[in-house]
């Protein structure tokens, strides 16, 4: 069984792109906006909140995740609010230093979840052979 719907009559267009936002199934709660099915699972517990915002386009992911930083992930690197880093480096990036970056502690865990989760989405780019 699905988790979640699209809700077709609640969307925002941001360009050429056009966010739904989703219900949960079980109890009706609105959650976030994607712009497909794909972005988000039906299987699982992750979830979109709020006004948070997930789309990919042309592997890129964007994560806007509201009172936060965004993230935006590419083949290359992942951006953080204005921070840009490679792929590796925000992956050992620890709890105290994102601290130090600004971030709060609590959300520590949900933003190393959505840089993980967007880089399943974005597979890394391949190096070219000289």
């Amino acid at each position: 069984m699905k988790k979640y719907k699209l809700r077709l009559d609640l969307k925002l267009e941001l360009g050429h792109v056009t966010l739904y936002r989703i219900e949960k199934r079980s109890n009706g709660q609105l959650g976030g906006y994607i712009e497909k099915e794909s972005n988000l699972s039906q299987v699982g517990d992750a979830w979109v909140s709020g006004n948070a915002r997930v789309s990919k386009i042309d592997e890129i992911v964007n994560f806007v995740v509201a009172f936060s930083f965004s993230i935006t992930i590419t083949p290359q690197n992942i951006a953080i609010g204005c921070k840009l880093k490679t792929r590796r480096e925000w992956l050992r990036v620890t709890k105290k230093q994102a601290v130090e970056m600004g971030l709060k502690a609590e959300l520590y865990p949900k933003y190393k979840a959505l840089i993980k989760a967007g880089m399943a989405m974005v597979p890394e780019a391949k190096q070219k052979r000289r």
